[in-house]
């Protein structure tokens, strides 16, 4: 038998729960010292839970909560840092399961009684649009039978997270992603709304959410209002006798898949829509019919199926269906989770001694590399601040990185050598999560990706990425540019922010669920045969734009739908196509407004006869 197995044989038999850790990654337990939360559903913890958030303003910090019951009478609040720039950031709340770990308002509990001026149980933050990498997993927030109850108030930025969290009460709003302008983008992924008289509401025309796996189910205006958010939704579930979903006029833009909206009421429709639609593959019951469309002259079809609609007629530049490409999805594999006993931390084999003043000090490549080829599975990152002065090569048996909180920069000698390269290994799939590189960086590539076993990267922040191996899953990331050259790939909620050319798929196949962007440069450009399709773009033109078109199609296939802000310039051409040598141009002024603040894309279609 081998050792590893042993050990974690021995591991299981020990009394008490695994931990999701290990001891000294730097998480932070608000049931041990100095916080002592209860978790027993009597003690009032809201005090204890408050503490361990404020002792961390943007610290990267996993505030843990081990299963139990923690009763709250205040609103928990993200911490605000010391001076300007630092508010409410870089914060993470994370439960155990998301079954056992239920933060619990009583009935009758003071201040959540009145409807009319309705309180949070969590606050994470207002605008601006600086709250990087905000968290909120693995956990239910139950806000009972009161009536000014909201479950969350949720606000990230960049790269930000709701994920496998149950949300239920009798409020006005269970999951709050309205109550501030310039929220997101953000992934809202494996979430539960039950209850409540609106489930998800969401407002502003800044910036966008991308959801995915989400569900609501008995409440008792609508499952979700948008307001004038760009929305993205993938795999929705409502059980409802309102309507599921209510896209009102402004300037909203909802691209909406693969959903089942169950339960109606025959007098409602299931979508009540008032501004841009595209939806594909959305069926309906109990409804009189699955969309009743008020936008523009194209009437919404009769029955409870929608195959594909557009509220606003399609744009192509060439003969093509009008339809969407309609790529096949596939959801990233997952890898074994390994005992936390068994995991290499990497300040054990010399990693850590630079701070962010005296960031060249010390090399911690070497350290990185010892840990990955310690033998170990999974690789953590404690809370600190890494530089990297050569390159880290992921292999032998290493399937999983985990970064604490952690902040890297590639320093002064890194030259032209990638950050990280993943190489060749034994396990067929590679997971790299929660990675930040942090300002002021020199690494020119952070990530290379040239071996054919598969990559995952999720909630990550890094520059530049080349790929030309396996197959890439990208889960809620912010960075780039990115390059994949004939990969399959599929992104869900990318954000990218720097000038010049920021997404290049050459001859693969390239899948984005939510694609937020700045700056000028091409937003994406597919070359060499290649088939892109974006459900769901946020182009934020807040820097003068450039004369390069905002999609660049080479003799290749593309759709997307598309809502712009632009406040620093625009796009003067919105697509140029290529097709059998001859190149035809989409201008802005060919294309209808988004509520007078930028271009609007209902559906654009190439290459897809």
């Amino acid at each position: 038998m081998l050792p590893n197995l042993l050990m974690v044989m021995a591991l299981a038999a020990t009394a008490g729960p695994v931990a999701k850790y290990p001891a000294d990654s730097g998480i932070v337990d608000v049931t041990r010292p100095p916080y002592g939360a209860k978790g027993d559903g009597v003690a009032d913890d809201t005090a204890a839970i408050q503490k361990a958030l404020d002792d961390h303003p943007n610290a990267g910090a996993i505030i843990y909560l081990p299963d139990g019951i923690y009763r709250i009478s205040e609103t928990l609040r993200w911490p605000k840092g010391p001076h300007g720039g630092m508010e409410y950031k870089r914060t993470q709340l994370e439960g155990a399961s998301r079954e056992k770990t239920i933060l619990k308002v009583a009935d009758g509990t003071p201040g959540f009684g009145d409807a009319a001026k309705p309180k949070a149980v969590l606050w994470t933050g207002s605008a601006p649009a600086q709250r990087f990498s905000n968290a909120v997993r693995s956990l239910t927030i139950d806000t009972g039978t009161n009536a000014g109850a909201i479950g969350a108030q949720f606000m990230a930025n960049n790269e930000g997270t709701v994920r496998d969290v149950t949300i239920r009460g009798n409020g006005p709003i269970g999951f709050d992603l309205g109550y501030t302008d310039e929220n997101g983008p953000c992934l809202i992924r494996n979430v539960d709304v039950i209850g409540f008289t609106v489930g998800i509401d969401l407002r502003s025309a800044v910036n966008s959410v991308t959801m995915e796996n989400a569900r609501v189910a008995q409440q008792t205006e609508c499952g979700i209002k948008n307001q004038g958010q760009v929305l993205n939704i993938r795999k929705l579930s409502s059980e409802n006798k309102v309507p599921a979903i209510v896209n009102a006029k402004g300037p909203g833009v909802l691209t909406l898949i693969d959903a089942k909206l169950t339960g109606g009421a025959a007098d409602k429709p299931a979508i009540v829509n008032q501004a841009p639609l595209f939806a594909r593959n959305v069926t309906a019951s109990g409804y009189a019919k699955a969309v009743e469309n008020t936008l523009g002259p194209k009437p919404a079809p009769d029955g409870l199926t929608l195959e594909e609609f557009t509220a606003l007629p399609a744009m192509q530049l060439f003969e093509s269906s009008g339809k969407s490409l309609n790529l096949k999805v596939e959801e990233a594999p997952t890898v074994p989770d390994d005992h936390p006993d068994t995991w290499a931390n990497v300040v054990k084999f010399g990693a850590g001694g630079n701070t962010y003043q005296k960031r060249n000090v010390k090399d911690d490549a070497p350290a990185f590399q010892k840990a990955i080829d310690s033998g170990a599975t999974t690789i953590y990152v404690p809370r600190g601040f890494y530089v990297l002065h050569d390159t880290v090569t992921v292999r032998g048996k290493v399937r999983r990185i985990v970064f604490m909180g952690s902040q890297l920069v590639g320093g002064e000698r890194i030259g032209d050598k990638p950050a990280f390269q993943i190489a060749d290994g034994e396990s067929q799939t590679v997971v790299l999560e929660r990675m930040n590189e942090t300002y002021g960086s020199k690494a020119k590539t952070w990530i290379e990706h040239a071996t054919n076993r598969t990559l995952v990267v999720k909630n990550c922040i890094f520059g530049k990425f080349e790929g030309s191996g396996g197959r890439v899953f990208i889960e809620d990331v912010c960075g780039g540019p990115f390059l994949f050259r004939k990969q399959a790939v599929w992104a869900r909620q990318l954000n990218q922010e720097t000038e010049g050319t920021h997404v290049v798929n050459d001859g693969g196949s390239l899948w984005i669920l939510g694609y937020k962007t700045e700056r000028g440069g091409t937003l994406l450009e597919t070359k060499n045969g290649g088939k892109t399709e974006v459900l769901g773009c946020f182009a934020y033109a807040t820097t003068g734009v450039s004369k390069a078109p905002m999609f660049v199609v080479n003799e290749s296939a593309f759709s997307t739908t598309m809502g712009e802000a632009h406040f620093g310039g625009n796009f003067p051409v919105l697509v140029r196509e290529t097709r059998g040598g001859t190149t035809k141009e989409l201008n802005r002024k060919d294309a209808p407004s988004r509520f007078g603040i930028g271009a609007l894309i209902p559906l654009f279609v190439s290459g897809n006869k």
